[in-house]
């Protein structure tokens, strides 16, 4: 299918203190054999002699979009381009590296062949003060629990960037990892052109050398917001360690475990849900230990019932349309007084203790 006007390209480059690279990275971009593309770069408030660049850059290229704003992160920047940006697609480039003049044109030609593709990337060399081949893995979803597979030069549509919360401005350095998987995490193809299209520059001042020591924080954020992605995927927390995580995690599960299995009409509650367990946990205690007790999620009334043996949980499950994949018709169908199946949650305390919670929510038409 052959582009047409509807398939604008929008490449957005954040630039910081890049006098010295971002007229390299423009030229790459203006050179783009893609008919249909605009560029928007936001200044992040640059101490070096940037503006006067990109002054001259827009004297040149009167079509480029450029804004100046305060110093506010790479994600602030990227996620103002975003919200100016007229195209169907989007393409982070960051100011010091390059694109070849025939990625977006080989890119588009593959989003555009199914819906079921969210994200097309390539391979990719570095430059600068280092050379050769970027080594990343095949895309795997659960791999990319553990690591970051994709450069941050991937192109997706504007509408999946509008389903999540964008670039995170608290996440410092890992911030495109953190939004792929908030656009993948819940579905989606990813496909890797297989030529070299993109090339990363290493100098002092590049990201992949600045944000060495923000590593740990960065890791915690991710645990944080995409705790149920990781137990699914590693079986536990991403740890600092990261290639262990998965041997660390099994060891520990013989000293606790957790297992969620969500009504699949509620995932977007699902990272909620598994940071909720802490909350019922001590809520059966400020409940004078009852079996049975409401709370909230969001806005969402939850009605809890609490099970301490295994054995009756699992013969109860099937009974309350909770069977493992929630196949049944009537699991679908709200119970009585418009409350429906959400969850069950299953907390493993070494070998001798179990915990067991059964999950309702009361239907008000937001989620279904």
């Amino acid at each position: 299918m052959q582009p047409s006007v509807n398939d604008i390209v929008s490449i957005i480059i954040p630039a910081y203190n890049a006098g010295k690279f971002i007229e390299e990275t423009v030229a790459s971009a203006m050179a783009s054999t893609y008919p249909y593309k605009e560029i928007i770069i936001v200044n992040d408030g640059s101490t070096d002699n940037t503006a006067e660049v990109l002054t001259e850059i827009n004297r040149r290229y009167p079509e480029i979009i450029i804004v100046h704003q305060k110093n506010s992160g790479v994600a602030v920047a990227r996620n103002l381009a975003i919200s100016m940006a007229t195209g169907k697609y989007i393409l982070a480039l960051d100011a010091d590296d390059l694109i070849s003049s025939d990625y977006i044109e080989k890119a588009v030609a593959i989003i555009s062949a199914g819906n079921d593709i969210k994200v097309v990337y390539s391979k990719a060399e570095f430059f600068g003060d280092k050379t050769g081949k970027w080594k990343l893995p095949e895309f795997k979803l659960k791999l990319l629990a553990r690591k970051n597979l994709i450069f941050v030069s991937g192109l997706y549509r504007k509408a999946d960037y509008e389903k999540t919360d964008g670039y995170r401005p608290e996440i410092k350095g890992p911030e495109d990892w953190d939004f792929w998987i908030s656009m993948l995490k819940n579905g989606g193809k990813v496909y890797r052109i297989p030529e070299v299209c993109f090339y990363y520059r290493i100098h002092p001042a590049s990201k992949r050398v600045a944000t060495r020591n923000k590593k740990k924080e960065g890791i915690d954020l991710l645990n944080q917001r995409h705790k149920a992605f990781m137990y699914q995927s590693l079986g536990g927390k991403l740890h600092y360690i990261r290639q262990l995580s998965g041997l660390f995690n099994f060891f520990s599960q013989f000293a606790y475990s957790l297992g969620i299995l969500v009504d699949p009409r509620f995932v977007i509650l699902e990272d909620k849900l598994y940071h909720l367990t802490e909350t019922l946990n001590k809520q059966i205690q400020t409940a004078d230990n009852s079996r049975n007790f409401e709370t909230m999620i969001d806005n969402y009334c939850l009605r809890v019932e609490v099970f301490e043996s295994l054995s009756f949980f699992k013969w109860i499950k099937p009974r309350r349309n909770a069977t493992k994949r929630f196949k049944m018709a009537s699991a679908c169908e709200p119970a009585d007084d418009d409350f429906a199946v959400l969850c069950c949650i299953e907390q493993y305390f070494g070998f001798f203790r179990y915990r067991g919670f059964f999950v309702e929510i009361k239907l008000n038409g937001a989620l279904v």
